[in-house]
């Protein structure tokens, strides 16, 4: 695709590693990736030095809040088509009767009264967080309103407000201001988990229709992906109680997005099998925290409640759909499903995987070749993402990056066209080459790697070429 250095022909495995990170984008979580109990503000020490570094902190984040919203405020062009736009920075008049004019403005309140009370360590005890607890139902609450007047139209800018809503939810998770526990009743119960669950799903498809390839939608690689943006990362850092609560409304969540997929993205004969496999698997027992635990109640070892005839009705459909070929979607899904349980509870699944060497093979091959298509789709959202015009507003999280900051824009594409080439590589040597008449040939996603890798190239030689 390109003419490559010699050094850089091959890539090694230190470097490969380095791409993989500097794709995903991922931050260092703050929370180490276990929940531990914090002191809340008011247990930290009280020197004058160290409130006045508390202070500074909150306030360069609200500032950052403040200059987002600003934009919005200062260009009703975002909600509005216009003939001949003039500069963005200019102010324009909103039309006072645009349901995201109060939006807009009951967000800039909150901002606005955020920053005459959180600036400050506040006393008595608990005062400040009480505070943020009704700080955060109102922007929960903002939060359903934007997405009540969603336009497709300006989908980018409507996404674009919500995220920045939850940016200011995300404020009072980085700084401290509640505690865990308490925030994770906040954003985990059934109506918040569904908007924060809508609002990745939606962000999520709009960056994947910039790549311009279509694959079914990957629970474990949204979430991934998600961690990108700090927000989503907040999630991560809750107990393992509330953390297993949000993860499985966001893969039931998942699963019933088939649903709304395009007709010729189903397999229509598989319908009624795959609405069955839903009630089954994504009933609403596990939503409730007292199932998520074990028998002592340490919420650091949660269990998932679904009963073994459901299970065994999963593992069913999954080693039999090879029948129907023509089903990579429903195959996708039901693999999800398995993978997601398999996580909550490591044995739910162990009878088969010893008995069945046909269910271990299918299983082998859709978790091998679905790492080969997150690797892809990875790269995809970074090339759409660092050279598409579109940007997300800034985050308040400053996030570490791995830029490879010694090497050359066109040199940046060599590397990921060599990663491109090992991706296939990959792929022939971890799956190989079946025949269509080969019941494990469907488990091996080929059609979808293939399209896949196919517009990753294409991607990558209009960049170049328009470098």
């Amino acid at each position: 695709m390109f003419p490559l250095d010699d050094k850089i022909k091959t890539l090694n495995e230190p470097l490969i590693d380095a791409i993989r990170q500097h794709l995903a984008g991922n931050p260092q979580l703050q929370h180490g990736g276990s929940y531990e109990v914090r002191p809340s503000v008011e247990e930290l020490p009280k020197s004058e030095g160290h409130k006045r570094n508390v202070m500074e902190s909150r306030l360069a984040d609200l500032k950052t809040l403040r200059d987002s919203l600003n934009i919005l405020k200062r260009n009703p062009r975002v909600f509005f088509k216009y003939q001949n736009p003039t500069d963005y920075s200019s102010w324009r008049p909103w039309n006072q009767h645009h349901p995201l004019f109060k939006v807009v403005h009951k967000l800039d309140n909150i901002h606005e009264s955020i920053e005459k009370t959180h600036p400050a360590v506040v006393d008595p005890q608990r005062e400040i967080e009480t505070i943020g607890i009704e700080y955060i139902e109102q922007l929960t609450r903002l939060l359903a309103s934007i997405q009540a007047n969603f336009i497709p139209e300006y989908e980018f800018n409507f996404l674009n407000l919500e995220r920045l809503t939850c940016e200011t939810i995300y404020y009072f998770y980085k700084h401290e201001l509640i505690t865990r526990p308490n925030l994770g009743i906040l954003l985990t119960n059934e109506d918040a988990s569904k908007l924060f669950i809508k609002h990745i799903l939606q962000s999520y498809l709009y960056d994947q229709k910039k790549t311009r390839n279509w694959v079914p939608l990957n629970a474990k690689n949204i979430l991934n992906h998600w961690l990108h943006f700090s927000w989503g990362n907040m999630f991560e850092g809750l107990p393992e109680v509330f953390k297993n609560i949000f993860s499985y409304n966001l893969n039931k969540a998942v699963f019933e997005a088939y649903q709304a997929y395009p007709q010729e993205r189903k397999n229509e004969r598989l319908k009624w099998m795959m609405d069955g496999i839903k009630n089954l698997v994504f009933s609403k027992i596990p939503t409730r925290p007292e199932n998520l635990l074990n028998a002592s109640g340490n919420s650091r070892t949660p269990i998932v409640t679904v009963h073994t005839t459901s299970l065994m009705e999963l593992v069913k459909a999954f080693i039999t759909i090879h029948k129907d070929p023509k089903s990579p979607s429903e195959l996708s899904h039901l693999f999800q499903a398995i993978e997601y349980y398999s996580k909550a509870n490591p044995n739910l699944f162990a009878i088969p995987q010893r008995t069945s060497s046909t269910f271990k093979r299918k299983r082998e091959l859709m978790s091998k070749s679905g790492e080969i298509l997150a690797e892809i789709e990875n790269l995809q959202l970074y090339l759409s993402n660092k050279f598409n015009q579109s940007r997300w507003l800034n985050s308040i999280f400053v996030q570490p990056s791995n830029n490879f900051k010694s090497v050359s824009h066109l040199e940046e594409l060599r590397l990921l066209a060599c990663y491109i080439k090992r991706i296939e590589e990959d792929y022939e040597r971890r799956i190989g080459v079946m025949p269509q008449s080969n019941q494990f040939h469907q488990y091996c996603q080929v059609q979808l790697v293939t399209n896949s890798l196919n517009a990753v190239k294409a991607m990558l030689k209009t960049i170049a070429e328009s470098s």
